[in-house]
Formats: C-alpha cells, sequence, structure tokens
C-alpha cells in the first residue's frame, strides 16, 4: 500500500476518535454514497514532501455539491462547480501538491 495512503486511512482513525469523543459519528464512505439526512461529506487528501513533515488537508461538500476548503490564513475558497475532489489538482504552494488518493468520509451535523 502506498504511504500516502496508510497516512491518510491513519489520520482517519485520529479524526474518528476526536469526532466520538465530540459526540458525533463519522464514517468512510465513497464519493456518490447517498449520505444520511444529518451528515456532511469530507474529502481529505495527504501531501509529503521531502523538505518538510506530512500535511493534511480537507475539503467539504457544500449543499448545492459544491466543494469548500480554507487554506491556512487564506480566506475561505469555494470551488468551481465541475472541480471533482477525487481527480483535481489540491495544490498548496505550486509545485508541493495533495498528492495521495482522495479519502471521503461523513460526519453527522
Amino acid at each position: 500500500m502506498k504511504r500516502a495512503v496508510v497516512l491518510c486511512l491513519t489520520f482517519f482513525a485520529r479524526v474518528e476518535t476526536v469526532v466520538k469523543n465530540l459526540g458525533r459519528t463519522c464514517r468512510l464512505v465513497s464519493q456518490t454514497e447517498v449520505l444520511r439526512r444529518d451528515e456532511y461529506r469530507i474529502a481529505m487528501r495527504v501531501g509529503n514532501w521531502a523538505l518538510s513533515q506530512d500535511h493534511y488537508h480537507f475539503m467539504v461538500q457544500l449543499s448545492n455539491g459544491q466543494w469548500a476548503h480554507k487554506q491556512g490564513g487564506n480566506a475561505s475558497e469555494i470551488k468551481p462547480a465541475n472541480f471533482n475532489p477525487a481527480t483535481g489538482d489540491w495544490v498548496l504552494l505550486l509545485p508541493l501538491k495533495y498528492n495521495s488518493k482522495t479519502l471521503f468520509f461523513a460526519v453527522n451535523r
């Protein structure tokens, strides 16, 4: 298994623990799986660069199907309607990208 996928799954386990400690549920889902009415979909990737530590990034799917994210001190950004988090580029600072497979999970509201 590729290192980035292992890192995603390892980090998801941490996220799942934190979410459960907050009294919420968290489960792995596909990009197209129908969610329960009380859930929202999160996409996660990891970027691994030789000069730094592993970096994780998340996007949330909005009620209209678009994706939004926020990087550091920058303002939140809503991605274009045709953006697909499974295939689109997740760029930190060129040429650094979040280059792992996209992991999707659902969290209840």
